[in-house]
């Protein structure tokens, strides 16, 4: 191999490298988005609203109305705040109003699993799934992401 063949090779492995990097980096805010597939229907949601304090963990709130037919969704997640890992939902609190049947309830215990990847002052980016169910309605949640950026940072 020349050497007017390693640099292609070698640009080609460092674009890769970068790329890969920066997509998984858990210190880069992602732009705010919201989606979920529930029952294999891919949903999108507005991030409206989080809230942590001192001692106080983070939670994020998400929703969506839509008039016709009728519609109400919404959901919100607790997290510790500034910790990331594997399953560190503390609530889960989803409800949904369709054709006049609700669907309410905090689905916490082991229902939906999670990884927290980014978790600080400026955003969030969390990814979870799970079956949730009120006791006649079963839900399955796959795909779901919640990424963050808040409009201004916590300051403690």
């Amino acid at each position: 191999m020349n050497k007017f063949q390693i640099l292609p090779a070698l640009l080609t492995l460092l674009l890769i490298a970068c790329s890969k990097h920066e997509q998984d980096d858990p210190n880069e805010c992602r732009t705010t988005s919201v989606t979920m597939k529930v029952n294999g229907e891919l949903l999108s949601f507005q991030a409206n609203g989080r809230g942590a304090g001192m001692g106080v963990p983070l939670t994020v709130y998400a929703g969506r109305i839509i008039q016709s037919p009728y519609l109400e969704q919404s959901f919100s997640i607790s997290v510790p705040y500034k910790v990331t890992g594997n399953n560190l939902i503390l609530t889960f609190n989803y409800h949904h109003y369709i054709n006049r049947q609700s669907f309410d309830g905090n689905f916490t215990n082991g229902e939906i699993s999670s990884k927290v990847i980014t978790n600080k002052n400026t955003c969030v980016y969390i990814e979870f799934w799970g079956e949730i169910s009120d006791g006649s309605q079963e839900l399955v949640i796959t795909e779901g992401k919640f990424s963050y950026t808040y409009e201004d940072p916590f300051d403690f």
